[in-house]
């Protein structure tokens, strides 16, 4: 695969990505799909929702000031007030305002020699000081969306580290320790390397950010206009190396996307799925004598239907009956509650489950799997004790607000219950 061919790649697994806002490592309900929805989905890490006229409106008003600043106090007060809006430690004061002017001079001439530092705080600081010279800020949650995507696309094809270092020679990743960040980590180090405090890796991902927005100008994918008070705020429907940016630090993606299929076999896929569901997000409640279970649209249907499918199974205990796998939320003796994936060991698909439990991180059960029940849980989440007039609201909030974990299990679940 060619770099270009890469980067085409990536703008249409992101043109076809749903994004959802994240608060906290939770879903706060927003969500929207494609290029345009991803930048509506931006917010900073202290919002729980999506704000993105707020910060173009933040952003004109910043570089404003930038454009006026002279005086090295005012450089030390717009410095303070960017570190502010991302979450940052560091401080400048006059004892390292050589730092920061170094800093200044690199972002606005990449090609100078003088090696200012550079981390996640001073990224910040050059993308602002020299916003109009192209910078971006690179940093763990950017760097890490766009090395995971980019991960996904060449282990999709086949490639080797080598052959994606030679396209992308500076390009790499800075570390983080935020939950998508560590779950994006495994994939992304086959591939890439830790640039954290290079100024080549900074200068890579602003570069790479300008090249998708050429292609996504050029390609007629919609920009969205951000309109506050009758001005557009930097937010105007043309797409830049920053507005990029945006979409990938609002990136929630933490498992590679489904590969393209061919219209037949979306086809097929829709009339094993039966997509029927009550308002519960992407789930159906079955109440049940041995406790409620809930079935994810995903699998719902024939796919989870072992008489339909000519597997002769014997009715599953615990609720299960025809089905292959159900979700059950079941509370112990002491009152604390559990949310597992059940299944009859018999299964033939059973191993394939188990195994893309474990590939999505989810919580396995404590002690295994015991061959000699007829059937086990792959997974088991605690949710800690739930009141008896509380289970479904319970059951609800897990599954409109699942775990990254658990959206990866169902994502793979189709093909693991698959039949060969």
């Amino acid at each position: 695969m060619t770099r270009d061919q890469a980067l085409n790649a990536l703008v249409q697994q992101v043109n076809h990505h749903t994004f959802y806002h994240l608060f906290r490592n939770r879903r706060t309900g927003h969500h929207s799909a494609g290029w345009s929805g991803g930048l509506s989905m931006y917010s900073t890490n202290n919002e729980n929702s999506p704000n993105p006229v707020g910060h173009f409106h933040w952003l004109s008003v910043i570089i404003q000031q930038v454009n006026a600043a002279v005086a090295d106090d005012d450089k030390i007060a717009i410095a303070n007030n960017v570190l502010q809006w991302g979450g940052m430690a560091l401080q400048v004061q006059e004892h390292n305002l050589n730092l920061l002017n170094n800093v200044i001079t690199k972002a606005h001439d990449w090609n100078n020699p003088i090696t200012p530092p550079m981390n996640s705080s001073w990224t910040k600081l050059a993308s602002i000081f020299a916003y109009h010279n192209g910078n971006t800020i690179w940093d763990s949650r950017v760097s890490t969306a766009v090395c995971f995507r980019l991960s996904c696309i060449f282990k999709s094809a086949g490639d080797d580290s080598a052959h994606v270092r030679s396209m992308f020679p500076d390009l790499g990743f800075i570390p983080g320790m935020s939950r998508r960040v560590k779950r994006r980590m495994p994939l992304i180090q086959e591939f890439w390397p830790n640039v954290y405090s290079r100024w080549s890796g900074h200068i890579a991902g602003a570069q790479l950010m300008q090249e998708i927005a050429n292609k996504l100008n050029l390609s007629g994918i919609d920009c969205p206009p951000f309109i506050q008070n009758g001005q557009n705020n930097l937010g105007g429907g043309v797409w830049n190396a920053w507005k990029v940016n945006m979409v990938f630090f609002a990136d929630d993606l933490t498992y590679c996307p489904r590969t393209a299929i061919s219209a037949e076999e979306n086809n097929k896929l829709k009339k094993i799925c039966d997509m029927d569901c009550d308002d519960l997000c992407d789930h159906r409640i079955i109440n049940n004598n041995h406790g409620i279970h809930f079935e994810p649209c995903i699998i719902s249907g024939k796919l989870n239907d072992a008489s339909s499918e000519g597997i002769n199974l014997p009715d599953g205990a615990h609720g299960l009956g025809s089905y292959r796998i159900l979700m059950e939320f079941y509370r112990m003796q002491n009152g604390n509650c559990k949310i597992s994936a059940r299944m009859r060991l018999q299964d033939p698909c059973f191993d394939k489950v188990w195994e893309a439990a474990q590939e999505a991180g989810c919580p396995p059960k404590r002690g295994g799997i015991d061959p000699a029940d007829e059937t086990c849980s792959v997974f088991v989440y605690s949710l800690g004790y739930i009141s008896e007039e509380r289970e479904v609201d319970a059951i609800r909030n897990f599954v409109c607000d699942p775990k990254s974990s658990y959206s990866g299990f169902l994502h793979l679940l189709p093909n693991a219950l698959t039949i060969d």
